[in-house]
C-alpha cells in the first residue's frame, strides 16, 4: 500500500503486511507510522490522499481526500467489497461512471476519476461545501416553497442536460443525492452510479431496494422499460417532501410503500398544508402522476413550468373560505363591563344612526355589511331594554291618575333654588381657581388697575440696605433661535438628512452676517451643513454604487442566461446535425459495402487485381475522410474500413492464386491432375502462363488461358488438396470466378467460416442485382444453399 508521510509530504510505498507498523520515511528519515488500513486516513488510493470519513451508505463508504496531481479537495467513494467482487456489476459501475464524467454541468456534482487500485475500485468526485437536502429537512422539517420551486428547478436542468448529452437517466433521486451549497446552488449527486443499485435508505432497514422506496417511481416497481419520465417521478415525489414535510406514500414496510405507489391516489399537497399554491401543487401532482404518459415528457418541459411560477406568470391559488370559519366579528358588549361607565351620546334632530343588521353571507369571511339609516322625524326611538340597573324615576302624572296630588310650599322651593345656586357659583369658583384663569384674570385686572393710578412710586430703600440692581431677561435673535431649532432638528433626526439640509440653506442663505455673539451659533450650523453635504454626497454615490453593481450584475445575469440558451440551442443543432449527419453515413456505409462488392468481383474475375485493390483502399481511407465528423461518424468510418481491409484479403488471396497459375515449380504444384485436349496428364511446372503437362511418358507444353473455365476451376482445386496452404486462397479464387459448385466442394473439406462469409456475401450481392431475374435468383440461392 502507499501512505504520506506526515512530516515532510512524501508518498511512501509498504507492503500490505506492515499496515499499522513503525517504519523509516526514506525522505526525512522520520519514524512514521504506516496507516491502520488501506482507506485509514493518510492512505494513498491512485491519486487520492485520504482525510478523514464523510458518511456510507448501501454502495460503499465516502472519504474527503486531496487530488495529488491537481492539488485540489475530491469526494472519494470506494466500493463496498460486496459489489468491487461482482465483475458485471464493476464493470457497469465504471461504464457509468465515465458517462458521468464527460457531463459538466453547475447542477450537477463533477465526476473527476474512476478506477482500481490493488483490488479497490473507487469514484472520485467534487467535494461540495454545503448539506444534503436530507440533512436540510431533518433540521428545518419543510422547506419555503419559493426557495423548493428553484431547487426542483435547477436539478431538473442537471436531468434534462445528463438526458440529453449520455442518456442517463439517475434513478434514485432523493434528498439525500441533492446538495445544497453554501452559496445556495442545488447540485445532483450520485449520477451515474445509481443505475443498478440504490443506496440504502436511513427510513427504512428491512430490506435493500433498487432505488429508495418514498421516492421509487412505478415502473422502477415493475420493472418496466425506465427514461427521464422516471427521474421526473422521483424528482416529484422530493418535491412533495419538500413542501409538505411528509412522504407521499407511508408505511409500515417497504412492500407496502411500493404497494402505494402502484395502487393509491395522492393526496394534492396543498390539501396537506393550505399554504401551498395551486400552480405548485398541480406541478407535483403532473409529476407523479402513475402512468408516465401522463407525465411531463422531459425536463425541459418542467424546467419552463417552474419558471413561469418563479416569474409569477401563472395565476394565484385561488383560496376559499370554509363556512364553518364564516362568521360575523363579535360585537362589544360593554353593559355587564366592569370599567366605569360609558356616558350616552344623544344626537338631537334626525342624525343617522348606526344600524348593524343580523350576519350575511360574504365571500370575504362572515363579516356583515353595516347600512347607514335615517329615521323618520315624527318617530320617537323605541326604548332598549338593559340589563343595567336604572334609578327610580318618579311616576308622571297621567301614568298614575289616582295618586293624591302634594303641594310644595313655595318657600322651600325657593330655598332648594338658593342653595344650589351657591352651590353651582362655589363649585365654578373652584374651578377657576384650579384651572388656571383665576392667575391670567388677576394679571390682567392689576395691569388695568396700575394704568387707572398711574406710576407707583418706588420704595426708598432702607438706610443700611443697598439698592437693588435690576435683571433684565436676555433675549435671543432671530439667528440664534433659528439655529438652536436647526440643531435640535438635526440632533433629534439624525437620519433625516434631506430635511437637515434644506433647514441649513435656508438659514444660510437667509443670515448673511452674523453679530458677534451669533457667530458660535453660525458657525455651528455651517458645520453641521458641511457634515450634512458630505453624508448626502457618501450616501448618494453609495447609491450610485449600488444602482452600478445592480446593472452590472443583472447585465452580467442576463449575458450568462443568453450565453447559456445560445450554448443549449447550438448543443441541441448540433446534436440534431449530428443524429442526421449518422443516420445518412449509416446509409450510405450499407450502400457502399453492396457497391464496392459489385465492383471488386468483376474487376478480379477479369484479372485486373490493381483496380480491385484501388477500391478496396476507398473503404480503408474512410475514418481519415471523417475523424471531424461526430464520434458515431467515426465508429461507422472505422467499421467500413475494417470491411475494406476484409475485402482486400480476399483480393489478395485471389491474387496469390492468379501468380501461381502463372509461374510456380514441381515442389508448388506437387503434379496436380489436368485435363487437355481430351487427354489427363499431370503438370509438372508452369512459367510464364505456359503449363509443362507430362502425359503417358511424354511432355507437352500448354497454356494456362487455353484452358476452359471448368479446367481451370478443377486445376486450381486439384492444386489446393494438393497443397494445404492454397486451400482457402483457392476457395477465395473459385467464388471470384463463380466456379460455386466447385468452391463448396473444397470448403466442404474444411467448412472454412471465412470463406463461407465471402461466398454469402458475393452471392447475396448478386441475388439483389439479379433484380427481377427470377430464374438467376433461384440459380443463385441454389448456389448459396451449397455453403450451408
Amino acid at each position: 500500500m502507499r501512505f504520506q508521510c506526515p512530516n515532510c509530504k512524501e508518498i511512501l510505498s509498504v507492503d500490505n503486511a506492515e499496515i499499522g507498523a513503525k517504519v523509516q520515511c526514506g525522505k526525512c528519515q522520520q519514524i512514521v507510522t504506516v496507516p491502520a488500513s488501506r482507506t485509514a486516513p493518510g492512505a494513498v488510493i491512485a491519486d487520492f490522499i485520504i482525510e478523514k470519513e464523510l458518511g456510507r451508505g448501501g454502495m460503499g463508504v465516502v472519504y474527503l481526500s486531496h487530488q495529488i496531481s491537481l492539488d485540489r479537495s475530491a469526494a472519494l467513494k470506494i466500493l463496498a467489497e460486496n459489489y468491487a467482487q461482482n465483475s458485471e456489476f464493476v464493470i457497469s459501475f465504471i461504464k457509468e461512471a465515465r458517462a458521468a464524467a464527460r457531463l459538466n454541468h453547475p447542477h450537477i456534482v463533477q465526476a473527476y476519476a474512476v478506477g482500481e487500485d490493488d483490488g479497490i475500485y473507487y469514484f472520485a468526485m467534487e467535494n461540495v461545501d454545503g448539506l444534503t437536502m436530507k440533512e436540510i429537512l431533518e433540521k428545518n422539517h419543510v422547506i419555503p416553497v419559493d426557495q423548493a420551486v428553484q431547487i426542483v428547478q435547477q436539478i431538473a436542468e442537471a436531468l434534462d442536460y445528463a438526458w440529453k448529452e449520455q442518456r442517463l437517466i439517475h434513478r434514485d433521486i432523493k434528498p439525500d443525492n441533492i446538495m445544497l451549497t453554501s452559496t445556495g446552488k442545488a447540485k445532483l449527486a450520485d449520477l451515474g452510479l445509481a443505475r443498478h443499485a440504490g443506496e440504502k435508505d436511513s427510513l427504512d432497514s428491512e430490506e435493500e431496494v433498487m432505488g429508495t422506496p418514498q421516492y421509487i417511481s412505478p415502473e422502477h416497481l415493475t420493472g418496466a422499460p425506465m427514461d427521464i419520465r422516471s427521474d421526473i417521478y422521483s424528482l416529484g415525489a422530493t418535491f412533495y417532501h419538500f413542501v409538505t414535510g411528509q412522504f407521499p406514500f407511508n408505511g409500515s414496510s417497504v412492500t407496502e410503500i411500493a404497494k402505494k405507489h402502484l395502487t393509491d391516489t395522492l393526496v394534492p399537497p396543498n390539501q396537506v398544508k393550505k399554504s401551498i399554491p395551486q400552480a405548485v401543487s398541480d406541478v407535483i401532482v403532473k409529476m407523479m402522476a402513475r402512468d408516465p404518459n401522463d407525465r411531463y415528457q422531459d425536463a425541459e418541459e418542467l424546467v419552463e413550468i417552474l419558471r413561469d411560477i418563479r416569474k409569477n406568470k401563472l395565476s394565484a391559488p385561488k383560496l376559499s373560505v370554509p363556512s364553518s370559519v364564516s362568521a360575523p366579528i363579535p360585537r362589544l358588549n360593554l353593559q355587564n363591563s366592569t370599567s366605569a361607565p360609558v356616558p350616552k351620546l344623544s344626537i338631537p334632530g334626525n342624525a343617522p344612526k348606526l344600524n348593524i343588521p343580523a350576519p350575511e353571507t360574504s365571500v370575504s369571511g362572515g363579516v356583515p355589511k353595516l347600512k347607514l339609516s335615517t329615521p323618520a322625524p315624527a318617530a320617537a326611538p323605541a326604548p332598549q331594554k338593559t340589563e343595567e340597573k336604572k334609578p327610580e324615576e318618579e311616576p308622571k302624572a297621567e301614568e298614575t291618575p289616582s295618586a293624591p296630588k302634594k303641594t310644595i310650599p313655595r318657600k322651600v322651593i325657593v330655598l332648594i333654588v338658593a342653595v344650589l345656586v351657591v352651590l353651582g357659583l362655589a363649585g365654578a369658583g373652584v374651578w377657576f381657581v384650579l384651572s388656571g384663569n383665576f392667575e391670567k384674570v388677576k394679571d390682567s385686572v392689576m395691569k388695568k388697575a396700575e394704568e387707572v393710578a398711574g406710576p407707583k412710586p418706588e420704595p426708598q430703600p432702607a438706610p443700611d440696605a443697598a439698592p437693588a440692581e435690576p435683571k433684565p431677561e436676555p433675549q435671543k435673535s432671530a439667528l440664534i433661535e433659528e439655529a438652536d431649532k436647526i440643531l435640535k432638528q438635526a440632533a433629534d433626526n439624525p437620519s433625516a438628512l434631506e430635511e437637515t439640509a434644506s433647514l441649513c440653506n435656508g438659514f444660510l442663505a437667509r443670515f448673511k452676517e452674523p453679530k458677534e455673539e451669533e457667530r458660535e451659533k453660525y458657525a455651528a450650523v455651517e458645520t453641521l451643513a458641511g457634515q450634512v453635504r458630505e453624508k448626502l454626497a457618501a450616501a448618494k454615490e453609495a447609491a450610485a454604487k449600488a444602482a452600478e453593481e445592480k446593472r452590472k450584475a443583472d447585465e452580467e445575469r442576463r449575458r450568462r442566461e443568453a450565453e447559456a440558451r445560445r450554448q443549449r440551442e447550438e448543443a441541441d443543432r448540433k446534436r440534431k446535425a449530428d443524429e442526421e449527419a449518422v443516420r445518412k453515413y449509416k446509409g450510405f456505409a450499407n450502400w457502399v459495402k453492396g457497391e464496392k462488392v459489385k465492383k471488386i468481383v468483376p474487376l478480379v474475375h477479369s484479372g485486373n487485381i490493381a483496380a480491385a485493390k484501388r477500391e478496396a483502399q476507398g473503404l480503408i481511407d474512410e475514418p481519415k475522410r471523417n475523424q471531424n465528423k461526430p464520434a458515431q461518424v467515426v465508429r461507422e468510418a472505422k467499421s467500413l474500413a475494417g470491411h475494406g481491409w476484409w475485402l482486400k484479403s480476399k483480393i489478395e488471396s485471389a491474387e496469390h492464386i492468379e501468380k501461381l497459375l502463372m509461374n510456380s515449380s514441381e515442389s508448388e504444384l506437387n503434379r496436380p491432375q489436368v485435363t487437355f485436349k481430351g487427354n489427363l496428364g499431370a503438370v509438372i511446372s508452369i512459367k510464364n502462363g505456359i503449363m509443362t503437362v507430362e502425359s503417358f511418358g511424354k511432355s507437352a507444353e500448354v497454356p494456362v488461358k487455353e484452358l476452359k473455365p471448368r479446367q481451370k476451376a478443377d486445376l486450381v482445386a486439384r492444386i489446393a488438396r494438393k497443397n494445404a496452404k492454397y486451400f482457402k486462397d483457392a476457395v477465395i479464387w473459385l467464388i471470384f470466378n463463380d466456379a460455386y459448385k466447385t468452391a463448396a466442394e473444397l470448403w466442404w473439406d474444411r467448412k472454412d467460416g471465412d470463406c463461407k462469409w465471402f461466398a454469402n456475401t458475393v452471392l447475396d450481392m448478386k441475388i439483389r442485382a439479379a433484380g427481377n431475374n427470377k430464374a438467376e435468383k433461384e440459380r443463385l440461392q441454389k448456389d448459396k444453399n451449397l455453403f450451408k
